[in-house]
């Protein structure tokens, strides 16, 4: 009996050191032997450096929805299983608030049973102040490709709606390792120009009275170089919120400078289909991605 307890004790203690990480070291990815698990971490653990003040009432309507102007927070879902991508992904939501089911975490169960993590972030919202969203999908690119204990080597972008305007600035404005290495993106918005952008998101971002010089800065199409990475693109044709000619002038300038794109327009589906199943041509997009994921980004 008491070889048994010594056993026990032993086992425990064991398991104790082996899950817990050294002062400083990236968290473990596993809970014992029962495979991966969730985490959530802070962007900024010791406060953002572009933080800006705002009203408790302002905080606590958008808190409501699961948003914040103070705070940004990664939910990390490991796959079982890596293959050594990671996807960030950006939630849309009009830079208002953030859409995180259908569009950013209900997408885990899909990556990871293609062994990539998934990796959904909380951006602050902006309130006109718009480095704020792109240095947090910047600090989130730069923990991701530090989590080697995940099994992670390369990390893309996604992004819906105003979280694909947000995806597509990582991946025209970020250089060197911090850019990503590969962009996916849902009807998104694209262009700040007044002619065919979302107005909210204009107006949340930049500001209703932004100058040319903004307008065009965060026009990404505008932004497009040699160096931007692959792209994938759904929409559908009768988005009566983000006008279609979002994706097709990013396509166009994807194209205009030789940088791989595809792009996947369906006829119905209107804004906001995401991940869900009851969207028609959902078994079409997520056959495409796949392929797409398989043949241009793991090659």
């Amino acid at each position: 009996m008491r070889k048994i307890v010594l056993f026990v004790a032993l086992a425990a203690t064991s398991f104790t050191l082996f899950a817990q990480p050294k002062q400083g070291a990236a968290r473990p990815s596993f809970a014992g032997f029962f495979g991966p698990r969730q985490e959530t971490v802070q962007v900024w653990p010791d406060g953002a450096p572009n933080a800006f003040e705002i009203t408790d009432e302002e905080r606590e309507r958008v808190r409501n929805n699961g948003s914040d102007y103070t705070v940004a927070t990664l939910d990390i879902y490991p796959a079982r299983n890596p293959n050594g991508l990671c996807v960030i992904a950006c939630p849309g939501g009009g830079y208002a608030m953030l859409s995180n089911t259908h569009e950013a975490k209900d997408f885990k169960d899909w990556y990871n049973a293609r062994g990539i993590t998934l990796a959904v972030l909380q951006y602050r919202l902006p309130r006109e102040h718009h480095d704020v969203p792109l240095s947090d999908v910047k600090e989130a690119i730069r923990i991701m490709k530090g989590r080697e204990d995940l099994g992670v080597k390369h990390v893309g972008v996604m992004g819906c709606s105003a979280g694909g305007h947000l995806a597509s600035t990582a991946a025209t404005h970020l250089t060197g390792d911090l850019r990503p290495e590969f962009q996916i993106l849902f009807y998104p918005v694209i262009t700040m120009d007044l002619s065919f952008t979302h107005r909210d998101s204009h107006d949340r971002l930049i500001g209703k009275d932004a100058s040319q010089e903004l307008v065009d800065l965060y026009s990404n199409d505008k932004q497009v170089t040699a160096e931007t990475c692959p792209a994938f693109i759904v929409a559908a044709s009768d988005d009566f919120l983000v006008p279609v000619k979002n994706s097709l002038v990013y396509y166009q300038a994807l194209v205009d400078n030789h940088v791989s794109a595809t792009m996947h327009l369906y006829p119905t589906g209107g804004h906001g289909f995401g991940v869900g199943d009851n969207y028609i041509y959902k078994a079409d997009w997520s056959q495409e991605l796949n392929d797409w994921l398989n043949v241009v980004i793991k090659k």
